[in-house]
């Protein structure tokens, strides 16, 4: 008599196949987002290092970014301190283009830019991504240019952009002082309560397809080159941004994709550090060190990790 399986035993088979695939598929996306956040790390780790590199050369940090006050908005809204970088985490090609283009004062959003910005069309910088945020291309899609995106945004004077604008014009409190600010990169000097205590850059999301600046460090303004400690990271509370087409007020920027943002036209714009890390963020210290920060830490250490002469040292 031939033996084989009834069609039951089958069944019983691709049932157990079934179960011991539900059990094994959160482990296995969970070693993978593991290995995607300690990339993550790694990515600002090298980012630090380019960091104490272009000190060691020019005695201070990169400048946040560069504008021509009054008004503290003004053009031309970059170079960005990450564009500065691109020389020291081995990215000088991409570096003399943008220099280049620099030199012309065509902004990516202008009519015609496309020609301009050709050379750095769809150009990424792989250093500067965060491969756990998945949304969106690795570059802007701003008209006629493609400019490209950023996970790793700098910290800005105090907690919106208010507290930014009087910093820059020198009318801030020295207390809520930042590593990055308007026209300024600091020193290690500067740092008073050490390199190892400073929080530096922190994540960001780069948003999808309808968001032209979100994570774009080519202009002014919160979500595009400012990160504030007002809110906590991955605070639930939203991020407040200018309310212009292409900021984050597309329609796929709800908070249940972690990327919740509201459009209001003043000085108390904000951004928090934000990731799709479960729990956290990673954010670069003074140092070089690159840290995994808890969702649920106390807003008041938060926010002194990321003033550099505030007096006080996190625990």
């Amino acid at each position: 008599m031939r033996r084989a399986f009834t069609l039951v035993e089958l069944l019983v088979v691709i049932a157990i196949i079934g179960v011991l695939i539900a059990l094994l598929l959160p482990a296995v996306q969970a070693a993978r987002e593991a290995a995607r956040r300690a990339q993550c790390s790694n990515n600002l780790h090298q980012i630090g290092i380019g960091l104490h590199n272009y000190h060691d050369v020019h005695r201070q940090m990169p400048i946040g970014a560069v504008s021509v006050p009054p008004p503290f908005y003004g053009s031309p809204e970059w170079v960005y301190f990450l564009h500065q970088l691109l020389p020291y985490v081995e990215q000088r090609a991409a570096a003399e283009k943008l220099q280049a283009i620099m030199l012309t004062g065509v902004r990516p959003w202008y009519g015609g830019a496309g020609a301009v910005w050709q050379p750095m069309d769809k150009v990424f910088i792989p250093t500067y991504l965060c491969p756990s945020d998945g949304y969106g291309e690795n570059w802007s899609n701003c008209g006629e240019t493609h400019p490209f995106k950023v996970n790793y945004l700098g910290f800005w004077p105090g907690q919106n952009e208010q507290d930014a604008y009087l910093d820059a014009v020198d009318r801030g409190n020295l207390l809520v002082r930042t590593v990055f600010r308007q026209n300024r990169g600091a020193s290690f000097a500067e740092m008073l309560d050490g390199s190892s205590n400073v929080m530096v850059i922190g994540e960001y999301l780069k948003g999808t397809s309808a968001d032209v600046f979100f994570g774009c460090p080519i202009t002014h303004r919160a979500c595009c080159q400012f990160l504030f400690v007002g809110l906590g990271p991955n605070d639930p509370l939203p991020d407040i941004s200018l309310p212009l087409a292409g900021f984050c007020t597309a329609a796929e920027n709800q908070p249940t994709l972690n990327l919740p943002c509201i459009g209001i036209w003043d000085y108390t714009n904000t951004a928090a550090s934000r990731s799709r890390h479960p729990g956290g963020v990673n954010v670069l210290m003074g140092d070089a060190s690159a840290r995994f920060t808890a969702s649920t830490i106390d807003k008041t250490t938060w926010r002194s990790m990321a003033y550099m002469a505030n007096g006080v040292t996190p625990q």
